[in-house]
């Protein structure tokens, strides 16, 4: 009876913790690839491989774009991430090539309010797709570490 009591106690305290109830928390995510010209192409260059990172909170996204912290309030489930409260911190000095490149690239995606589809092609490979009207949508590629 004490158990279930003790239980009982503890079950508001579950419903308000930070970790994630999607399948995105809980992991590293390297950007391995940015598409946002289909003439182009997408893989992060091989100065800027495993720069660029990405992990999901409960409500948040945090990233490193390869030269500077990104911040971002979101509501995310297992198939769409909405983007508030975007904060990019500051760039580094030594922030040129491919680095910047992605840099750039992520920061044009990753904005206030920008809503992206999430594409699961396996267990570790994920795609956010930004939720736009053209044809070729620009898309990050992100594989679990």
């Amino acid at each position: 009876m004490k158990r279930a009591l003790a239980a009982l106690c503890l079950l508001p305290l579950t419903a308000c913790s930070a970790e994630p109830d999607h399948v995105l928390g809980g992991r590293t995510w390297e950007v391995t690839a940015v598409y946002t010209d289909p003439d182009t192409p997408g893989a992060v260059p091989v100065d800027a491989a495993g720069r660029a990172i990405v992990v999901f909170g409960a409500e948040s996204l945090t990233a490193r774009t390869a030269c500077a912290p990104l911040q971002a309030g979101a509501s995310i489930d297992d198939d769409v991430v909405r983007l508030e409260g975007v904060r990019v911190g500051d760039v580094r000095e030594d922030c040129i090539g491919g680095s910047r490149h992605i840099h750039d690239q992520l920061t044009e995606l990753l904005t206030e309010g920008a809503e992206f589809d999430v594409a699961h092609l396996t267990d570790d490979v994920i795609t956010l797709k930004l939720r736009d009207d053209a044809l070729d949508r620009p898309t990050i590629k992100l594989v679990a570490q």
